[in-house]
């Protein structure tokens, strides 16, 4: 985490993002982003929303981006809780594999997503 003065100064850093699988090794979450100083959220519905879901050993973020807003935000960590099996491999956006790091049942991926608001897959390989 990066200390900044101001929300302005943090606009484009990257998010990690933790997922805690619940027992039946699902999870769901979302994200809001919108400009962090204007109220163009409500006048010009500008904002991004982000719907997080895992299941089947897959993580998917689904954008919905109004207003001409494109975040340029990457995930730069993504955190696994839950998930005990041993994963051989995990492929990212683009059918590339991730690196992680797996310590009993948190597993930590480096650089899963370049853009945050462009839909993704991530799958975990067993």
């Amino acid at each position: 985490m990066r200390a900044r003065r101001s929300s302005q100064m943090m606009i484009t850093d990257p998010y990690t993002l933790t997922v805690a699988l619940d027992p039946t090794g699902n999870a769901a979450g979302s994200l809001y982003i919108d400009d962090e100083s204007s109220f163009e959220y409500k006048t010009q519905q500008k904002f991004c929303y982000v719907e997080f879901t895992y299941s089947r050993a897959t993580l998917s973020g689904v954008p919905n981006c109004a207003g001409g807003m494109q975040p340029m935000n990457s995930i730069e960590k993504l955190i696994i809780v839950g998930e005990a099996r041993k994963i051989e491999s995990i492929i990212g956006p683009n059918k590339t594999k991730l690196d992680f790091i797996q310590n009993d049942s948190v597993t930590e991926v480096k650089l899963p997503v370049e853009f945050v608001c462009v839909g993704f897959n991530i799958s975990l390989q067993f």
